[in-house]
């Protein structure tokens, strides 16, 4: 046990520093110069929309589908510390009520329209393209193919395969292209994006390396890139992507040439409102802007340590699912019935107690054997009941609701203010069934907040001090409400569901990274069609 527990700590500390080590690698510089330029895109296309705050506007996105704003929405869904989730829901709803099927799209179409579906937690049309399309036009369908593939979508051939495939369509010189046989920059950049999760395969690696060398010869003098003969940001914006997809950062010497890198390349086409244009001085380009978002978001998740952009946190939070890895599946429970929290591998207490009943399982053995009892009829039943039990050790932690709902859950140390709480349903018509009659859930309630109190934090006690039912989905990070007080997301409607406001104003981002400050009023209020209906 000593043993264990020291191997333990000392995975623990790995965990601890590593990530600490990549952060403090990264120029401070660089992350300010990101996120500057991510608040700027957000900001500068609310604006032209003329909608009233970010939130408002990424909602507004879902009448762009099918029209250019696909890798818009793929790009928000892969920034949760930006972007609340339910505000993507729309894009959800018009994504898989769209034909992503439909004959009338070509192959790369469609599964341009898969990906942007699976982004944003949908499925619809999904399996259907990567098991119709993969190949059928060329390289960019093997691309696009196997990023369906990298993220558990079963397609007509595995990830090796496609991988394989499109190491096959390599130019002499390294690198991809759609036609000709010489490669081009957008092309190898995005097949790099699609292959760097085969990197295991030693020919895929050899690959990567020749295409990465390609791409640091291609950099211009400004930073920028030129694809077709032609500097315009895409491209740039492409190696810029393919880079935090290998795990490479940006501001790597090889990416920096005559002192400029990949981001100084990009401020030639930047606006005075954060949006850019195709060419230097040139109009506004809704295209130019979604793909500059999209490489932006990208070195954004590379500097917090999350994957590569086009690994998609829903599905690939949907696989660990499915291998038994999920984190925590919300918390399920209410004032009548009992509560069952789904937790996270075994740790703590967990280890002893499934020894002791392994041990137990083990003299039941040893005793039956010195009984003479040898045959496996006497032997398996200790051993399968042994096996339920520790499964249940491992997973399970089942309370009872006056055990759960109980007062003085709140975080150790000094609360540093208040903030104001209230839960409505109002827009819900009378005699909905779990809806109350005045529309209030939980009327305007005062509680304490503490250091670094986030408003997932202020509702989950908030919940278990008024014994209300609470469901959340997501990994940390992404938390979104699906259900409270049994009134659940898409029960009246495809955009109905749980919307947070602080201070009057719809928040851009997930539950769990809005901080709570002193004096704030926080409202969850149920919708009908995503807050249009709401005052």
């Amino acid at each position: 046990m000593k043993r264990i527990a020291a191997l333990l700590l000392a995975l623990m500390l790995m965990a601890t520093l590593l990530p600490a080590c990549a952060e403090a690698s990264v120029p401070a510089g660089a992350r300010e110069q990101v996120f500057n330029l991510l608040d700027a895109v957000l900001a500068g296309e609310t604006a032209r929309s003329g909608a009233e705050d970010t939130g408002a506007w990424i909602r507004s996105l879902a009448a762009g589908v099918g029209s250019g704003m696909e890798w818009h929405i793929l790009a928000l869904s892969q920034l949760p510390e930006l972007v609340y989730y339910g505000d993507l829901l729309p894009s959800r709803a018009a994504l898989e009520s769209d034909p992503v099927q439909a004959e009338t799209r070509t192959a790369a179409a469609r599964q341009k329209l898969a990906l942007c579906t699976l982004a944003v937690g949908g499925s619809a049309g999904v399996e259907e393209a990567a098991m119709e399309t993969i190949g059928q036009q060329g390289v960019m369908t093997w691309i696009f193919g196997l990023h369906l593939l990298n993220n558990g979508i079963p397609g007509s051939c595995t990830q090796s395969e496609a991988a394989a495939r499109l190491l096959s369509l390599r130019k002499p010189d390294g690198g991809w292209a759609v036609m000709g046989s010489a490669s081009d920059v957008d092309v190898t950049a995005m097949a790099l994006q699609a292959l760097a999760p085969c990197r295991q395969d030693a020919a895929v690696e050899a690959a990567v390396q020749q295409a990465v060398a390609l791409l640091s010869r291609r950099q211009l003098p400004d930073g920028g890139y030129a694809s077709m003969g032609a500097a315009n940001p895409e491209s740039a914006t492409q190696v810029l992507i393919a880079l935090c997809s290998l795990g490479i950062d940006p501001m790597d010497e090889r990416f920096i040439k005559d002192g400029n890198s990949i981001l100084s390349g990009l401020a030639a086409y930047a606006l005075p409102d954060g949006c850019y244009s195709h060419t230097p001085g040139g109009a506004y380009s809704p295209a130019a802007t979604g793909q500059v978002l999209m490489g932006l978001a990208a070195y954004s998740r590379y500097l917090n340590g999350r994957g590569g952009l086009f690994l998609l946190d829903h599905a690939q939070e949907s696989k660990e699912t499915q291998n038994g890895n999920a984190a925590s599946l919300g918390i399920i429970g209410g004032a009548d019935g009992p509560t069952t929290i789904l937790l996270n591998p075994p740790g703590g207490w967990r280890i002893p107690a499934m020894l002791v009943v392994g041990g137990l399982a083990l003299v039941w053995c040893i005793l039956s054997l010195c009984r003479g009892r040898r045959k496996w009829k006497h032997l398996l039943p200790p051993l399968l009941i042994a096996a339920v039990l520790i499964a249940a050790i491992c997973f399970l932690d089942i309370q009872a609701p006056e055990d759960y709902y109980t007062p003085g859950n709140a975080p150790a140390g000094e609360s540093t203010g208040s903030a104001m709480l209230e839960i409505r349903c109002d827009v819900l018509p009378e005699g909905s069934e779990n809806a109350p009659a005045d529309g209030s859930i939980l009327p305007k309630t005062a509680f304490p907040i503490y250091a670094g109190d986030t408003v997932y934090d202020l509702l989950t006690r908030a919940a278990r001090e008024h014994r209300l039912q609470l469901d959340t989905s997501g990994a940390p990070g992404m938390v979104y409400v699906s259900g409270l007080q049994y009134l659940y997301e898409q029960a009246h409607g495809e955009l109905s569901g749980w919307m947070f406001f602080v201070n009057g104003q719809s928040a851009s981002r997930s539950c769990d990274q809005y901080t709570v400050q002193d004096g704030d009023s926080i409202l969850w209020a149920y919708t009908c069609q995503m807050g249009a209906d709401l005052p």
